[in-house]
């Protein structure tokens, strides 16, 4: 129980340290694969308001990244673009 303890207690100082930057910041920081993703929900929202579905980049800056689009879950991204057009931000 002890061992469960200690690694419990690792884990969560881990944890805030990690999210420090966003709780002292109130808010998150941007990588380089945060555009990207959000790239990706954009041209997912375009497809459903238009309903032209498809793996080619046709919405989105210089149609980047056909090829990734349909290695990542498209399914999480089409419904994190419904998302985006429920919630309009």
């Amino acid at each position: 129980m002890s061992k469960n303890r200690t690694a419990v207690t690792i884990l969560t100082l881990v944890t805030l340290v990690l999210l420090s930057p966003l709780l002292l910041n109130q808010h998150a920081i941007l990588g380089v694969d945060g555009y990207f993703q959000y790239n990706r929900i954009y041209e997912a929202a375009m497809q459903i308001r238009h309903g032209n579905f498809s793996f080619i980049n046709l919405y989105s800056f210089q149609q980047a990244c056909r090829v990734v689009n349909s290695l990542y879950s498209p399914l999480i991204t089409y419904l994190a673009g419904a998302l985006l057009l429920l919630l309009g931000t």
